[in-house]
C-alpha cells in the first residue's frame, strides 16, 4: 500500500489513516478466508476522499500503449468516484473484493491489449469493427455499419494474405505504393462488384486507414488520396404505375395468405412512410401512440404517431394515418381485448408459416412459427420482396428501397417539389438526394399538399384521371 500524501485537514487525514488500516485488514482477512481467491499485491490501489462531498474515490492504474515513451508502455492513472460510500460508513457498506476484483478484470484486459502484436493489419481491423466509438465521438457505429465494414476490410485482408502477404503489417501501408496495391484489389472485383458496391469499398478503406493515423500519430494520413473511383451515380429505380398497380392487388388479395400475411403489412408501411427497412423491423410497440382526428364529416379518425431514432441517429416521427395500416398495427400491438400488450418488444415480431418437408414421404417439420422476442431480420425482408418481384413479374431491380423511392416522388409531386420539405420527412441530412428525384421528376404534375404518409387509392385515381 503507497503511502496516502494529500491536502487534508487533520480529521481528515486521521480518519483515512484509519481506512488505510482498516483495509489492509479486510485484505488479510479475504485471504485468511479465501485462499484460491486472494487479494495480491498487484495490481495496487487505495482510496482518497473528496474533500468536497466526502465520498470515497477508488484508485489505481493500468497499463496502456503509449508510442512517446520508452518502452511503448505507460501507467494510466484511474479514479473512481463512490457516490455510496463516505468516511462514515465505508466499514458497514464497502466491499474489498468487489472492487479488487473490477481492477483485477481490468488489468488483465489491458495487459492482453499491450500484449497482441499491435503491427499487423488484422489488430487494427478487429478494433476498427468492435462496437467502440471512433474518432473520440461518444457515438458507437451502427450494427448495420459494423457488418459492412467488416465484410470489405475482411475481404481485403484474406486477398492480401494470398497474393500480398507481406502487406499484412500495417506499417506497409504507411508507403504510397499502397495506392497501388489497393487499386489491384479493385480491379479484380470489377467483374463481380457493381460500381456502388467498389465505390464503397474504397470510402470504407479510405476511412480505416484515416482512423489508424488518428490512433498511431506515427501512422500518415490520407493514404489513399486521389485514387481515381468514379462515384456512382443515385439509383432511382422505382415503381411505374402499372408495378404499383399489381402491388396494391398484391397487397389486397394476399394480405390473408398464410405465404404472404406477415409481408404485406410491412410493404404498405414502407410504401406510405418513405421508411427504411431498417426503420421497419425495428419499429417498437412503445414508438407507437395513438392520436384522433375529426374529418370533414365529423367522424374520428384514430391514427398512430411513429416516433423512432432513423439514419445518424435522428429522431423522426411519422404519422401512420391509412386505415388499412392501422388495423395492421393493431391486429399486432393489441391483445384480443383490445389492450396494449406488454409481451412483445418488436411491432413486426418473427412469425411465418413454415412449409413441411416434402422430400421425405412424412409431411412433418411444417407449421406455424411465431417468435414473439425477435423481429425479423433484414435480409429475411429483402429475400421475401424479391420474391414478391418474382411472382408479379416486376422489375428484377426492384428493392424494398425502390418502396422509399416510389415515397419520396410522389412526396414531391404533392408538395410542389418542396425539396426541404421532403427531406424533412425522409430523413435525410441534405438535399442531394432529394434533388436527384426533383431533376428526375421535373416533367410531372406537381400537386400541393401536406400530408405525411401517402394516400395509394389518390395516387391511382390521380394518374388514371390524367390518362383520360
Amino acid at each position: 500500500m503507497e503511502k496516502l500524501r494529500y491536502s487534508y485537514s487533520k480529521a481528515t487525514r486521521k480518519s483515512l489513516q484509519t481506512l488505510r488500516t482498516w483495509l489492509e485488514k479486510e485484505i488479510k482477512k479475504n485471504n485468511r478466508n479465501k485462499r484460491k481467491k486472494r487479494i495480491l499485491p498487484y495490481p495496487k490501489f487505495h482510496f482518497k476522499v473528496d474533500n468536497k462531498t466526502g465520498k470515497l474515490i477508488l484508485c489505481y492504474s493500468i497499463p496502456i500503449y503509449d508510442v512517446s515513451v520508452k518502452n511503448n508502455i505507460r501507467k494510466k492513472n484511474i479514479q473512481k468516484y463512490l457516490k455510496n460510500y463516505t468516511l462514515d460508513n465505508y466499514k458497514e457498506l464497502l466491499d474489498v473484493e468487489y472492487y479488487y476484483k473490477q481492477i483485477l478484470e481490468e488489468t488483465e484486459y489491458a495487459n492482453k491489449e499491450i500484449s497482441v502484436d499491435i503491427s499487423t493489419l488484422k489488430y487494427w481491423i478487429d478494433k476498427y469493427v468492435s462496437p467502440t466509438p471512433r474518432k473520440g465521438i461518444t457515438k458507437v457505429p451502427s450494427p448495420n455499419t459494423l457488418k459492412n465494414d467488416k465484410r470489405f476490410l475482411t475481404g481485403y485482408y484474406d486477398w492480401l494474405k494470398i497474393n500480398k502477404p507481406k502487406y499484412l503489417d500495417i506499417w506497409m501501408h504507411n508507403d504510397d505504393n499502397i495506392k497501388n496495391i489497393f487499386t489491384e484489389y479493385l480491379q479484380t472485383k470489377s467483374d463481380d462488384w457493381s460500381d456502388s458496391s467498389i465505390h464503397n469499398c474504397y470510402r470504407c478503406y479510405r476511412a480505416f486507414l484515416n482512423w489508424v493515423s488518428h490512433k498511431e500519430p506515427r501512422f500518415k494520413g490520407n493514404r489513399l488520396s486521389g485514387i481515381d473511383i468514379e462515384t456512382p451515380k443515385p439509383i432511382l429505380t422505382s415503381f411505374s404505375m402499372a408495378e404499383m398497380e399489381k402491388v396494391i392487388h398484391f397487397m389486397t388479395e394476399f394480405q390473408q395468405d398464410r405465404v404472404w400475411f406477415w409481408f404485406v403489412p410491412m410493404l404498405r408501411i414502407m410504401l406510405i412512410t418513405g421508411c427504411r427497412i431498417s426503420e421497419l423491423i425495428n419499429m417498437k410497440c412503445n414508438d407507437l401512440t395513438k392520436f384522433s382526428l375529426n374529418s370533414e364529416d365529423g367522424e374520428e379518425f384514430v391514427g398512430y404517431k411513429w416516433t423512432f431514432k432513423g439514419k445518424g441517429d435522428k429522431e423522426r416521427t411519422m404519422y401512420i394515418d391509412s386505415s388499412t395500416s392501422v388495423k395492421d398495427i393493431e391486429g399486432l400491438i393489441l391483445d384480443s381485448t383490445g389492450k396494449r400488450r406488454t409481451d412483445k418488444v418488436f411491432v413486426f415480431h418473427k412469425q411465418y408459416y413454415k412449409s413441411p418437408n416434402t422430400k421425405q414421404d412424412t409431411n412433418m417439420g411444417g407449421g406455424m412459427v411465431n417468435n414473439i422476442d425477435e423481429p425479423y431480420s433484414r435480409s429475411g425482408v429483402e429475400h421475401k420482396f424479391k420474391k414478391m418481384v418474382q411472382f408479379l413479374k416486376l422489375d428484377p431491380k426492384l428493392t424494398p428501397h425502390s418502396c422509399r423511392r416510389f415515397y419520396i416522388g410522389e412526396k414531391l409531386m404533392e408538395t410542389g417539389g418542396n425539396i426541404p420539405m421532403v427531406a424533412l420527412l425522409v430523413g435525410h441530412q441534405s438535399y442531394k438526394m432529394i434533388n436527384h428525384y426533383a431533376q428526375h421528376n421535373q416533367q410531372k404534375e406537381m400537386l400541393v399538399g401536406t400530408r405525411n404518409t401517402l394516400d395509394l387509392g389518390k395516387v391511382f385515381t390521380r394518374k388514371k384521371g390524367k390518362k383520360r
